[in-house]
């Protein structure tokens, strides 16, 4: 292989950065000014030991100075005051904060205690013209402010119990701190006198969203009014955003899910949240933001205009105008795409279906009209040809109907119900010694079986038994001896197994072989392509790793770090291993094991696809298609 190109994107990347920052990793980033005046990024590097903080221009994109850098093993947070940066540390003997003096590079006194993540850290401006640290301790959960020139106590400690803090002011100007409580049945946010201490009443208390308070924003509008914007669930399980008027308690707008949020300031501060950027006093969508092409925003950058910074798909760190991607149109979404499957249609065409729509493999536009009918999303998708010529597309949606229709039309020719099916999560075409082609459908009760692709029907007894987990991954395996044997995850025989996948004959409906050792559940699989000597079979497990074994001698080739493997024959006959790993592609040579290269997608990578010479990539904000020359 001598390139890989990615031939289209949808939806295409529209968004020209005002600025990119050549720095990795850039997960934690905040605004501090240097001492010249300028406006410099302080962005957290990867996992330490040591853990870095380095400062950028965003003017010019240069480095500037030293790093700053800590013995602990991450950076959690990042708060600026005037002068100072205070940093949020991960380290083995508990959370700390160190404050630093950016311009020199200089650390300013003790190390305090630290929070739990970036919800417990807060500035507060006073109206003698300091400005004091905020911080709750995640030990206890109580809160504590500090002046952090010199590093005392000036408040506190609150009562337990507190989930995130912010600073806001009264209409009048007065100081206001905020503090979010609650649990899994609501959340209260409650304020205080930052200079005394004293409780001045519950702001907010609320029902909503079932899951523990998560962060707290406050977004003061050019009328006076105070929004709160309200996260609640935590990052594994998804968030959800709610916006309120902290004066009346009134809900504005419908809940946000997904990432954020984030105070975006300017003449009317706006809110990054859940794939969008909303205005707090309407409550409406008035751009995107992790979403549709633009990358998920981890700072604001204050000026004339506001620019947001956040990871571009290439690796750096992209400023942009939040004004150059107003919300796409419902009809040029895409994603999340976590289901993929190609169909070459009679003539030689071939698309791509996500479950209900299609797109050209060439161009990337639309090849027909979605499908209609499903319950719910759709689970698994295949097609097969039928001994008269006819290609079939067969589906299973949610409810565990089985559907297979005719894919140029659009034609529902058998419906197998829910009863009898059960939800599939996976399936494949076999080819067999009579020349018929079935479909290889495993679902979530462990059943194994062979079914007619035109009817639905059973063509097969079970293989497996119904003690096991859901039965993930299924691929056909085209052997040197010109069988097809069926490779499946946590098949187990009738006398016993394990989680590992085996080879079964699908004439015979026997294991053909011992499994595959694998070390935990395997969630995918992917088989060399037809036409090649050597077959191998790619394992996906459930601990984020990938193994490729030698179907005959089993000979493990190799193992990574990565999910959904995918083998490919590139342009010069030659087989390629594509893994996907968060948001990036990597492609190898798994015979050899040489790397040969990666993508960066711009989203979380959800599932890959062989197409001939080309990669069909499914991601949670898209879907793209990589030439492998």
């Amino acid at each position: 292989m001598d390139d890989a190109v990615i031939a289209w994107e949808r939806p295409a990347r529209r968004l020209r950065p005002a600025l990119r920052v050549d720095v990795e990793g850039a997960e934690v980033v905040a605004v501090v000014t240097g001492g010249d005046g300028r406006t410099l990024l302080a962005v957290a590097g990867g996992d330490g030991p040591p853990a870095v903080v380095s400062l950028w221009d965003t003017a010019t994109g240069e480095r500037v100075g030293e790093p700053l850098t800590h013995p602990a093993e991450a950076v959690l947070a990042m708060v600026a005051l005037p002068g100072l940066l205070a940093v949020a540390y991960a380290d083995a003997d508990g959370p700390l904060v160190q404050v630093w003096r950016p311009a020199s590079g200089e650390r300013v006194g003790a190390p305090l205690p630290g929070p739990f993540d970036g919800s417990g850290l807060a500035a507060v401006s006073v109206p003698d013209g300091r400005h004091l640290l905020a911080v709750v301790e995640e030990v206890a959960g109580t809160l504590r402010l500090w002046d952090p020139a010199t590093g005392d106590p000036v408040a506190g400690p609150w009562p337990p119990g507190i989930w995130a803090v912010t600073a806001a002011k009264t209409s009048d100007g007065r100081p206001l701190l905020l503090t979010l409580h609650g649990d899994d049945s609501q959340a209260v946010v409650r304020s205080w006198d930052p200079l005394t201490g004293d409780p001045l009443g519950q702001v907010l208390r609320t029902r909503h969203d079932e899951a523990h308070p998560h962060r707290l924003v406050a977004l003061p509008q050019p009328d006076g009014r105070l929004i709160l914007a309200v996260s609640r669930g935590d990052e594994d399980d998804g968030l959800v955003t709610r916006l309120w008027d902290a004066a009346t308690g009134r809900r504005i707008g419908g809940p946000i899910e997904g990432a954020g949020p984030l105070a975006v300031p300017g003449p009317v501060p706006l809110l990054a949240a859940g794939g969008g950027l909303w205005d707090p006093g309407s409550g409406r969508r008035v751009g995107d933001a992790g979403t549709n092409g633009v990358p998920r925003p981890v700072a604001a950058v204050p000026g004339d205009p506001t620019l947001l910074a956040g990871p571009g798909p290439d690796g750096t760190l992209w400023l942009w105008d939040p004004a150059e991607t107003p919300p796409l149109p419902d009809a040029e979404r895409v994603g999340p795409v976590d289901l993929l499957a190609p169909v070459t249609l009679p003539g030689g065409r071939t698309v791509l279906t996500t479950g209900v729509r299609f797109w050209d493999v060439l161009t990337g536009e639309p090849a027909r009209a979605p499908l209609t009918g499903h319950a719910g999303a759709v689970t698994a998708v295949a097609s097969a040809s039928l001994p008269d010529g006819r290609l079939v597309l067969v589906t299973c949606d949610q409810a565990g109907t089985i559907r297979s229709r005719d894919p140029v039309t659009g034609k529902l020719l058998a419906e197998v119900p829910a009863a009898r099916s059960h939800v599939v999560r996976s399936m494949a075409p076999i080819v067999m010694p009579d020349g018929r082609t079935l479909l290889a459908v495993g679902n979530d009760v462990n059943v194994l079986r062979l079914r007619d692709p035109e009817t639905g029907a059973s063509a097969s007894d079970m293989f497996t038994r119904l003690d096991r987990p859901p039965l993930r991954a299924v691929a056909a395996v085209p052997m040197p001896d010109g069988r097809t044997l069926l490779a499946a995850s946590n098949a187990t025989p009738a006398r016993g197994g394990s989680w590992a996948a085996r080879l079964w004959d699908p004439v015979t409906g026997l294991p053909v072989g011992d499994p595959f050792a694998e070390r935990a559940p395997v969630w995918s699989l992917a088989a060399t392509p037809a036409g090649h000597d050597r077959v191998l079979l790619a394992v996906g497990t459930a601990d984020g790793t990938v193994q490729v074994h030698d179907v005959v001698s089993r000979e493990v080739l190799g193992e990574l770090p990565g999910r959904h493997p995918c083998l490919l024959t590139d342009a010069g006959g030659g087989q390629v291993l594509a893994v996907a790993r968060r948001d990036e592609v990597e492609l190898r040579d798994p015979l050899d094991w040489r790397r040969l290269s990666s993508h960066r997608m711009g989203s979380k990578v959800l599932t890959l696809a062989a197409a001939g010479s080309r990669l069909a990539i499914g991601c949670a904000e898209g879907l793209a298609v990589l030439t492998v020359a």
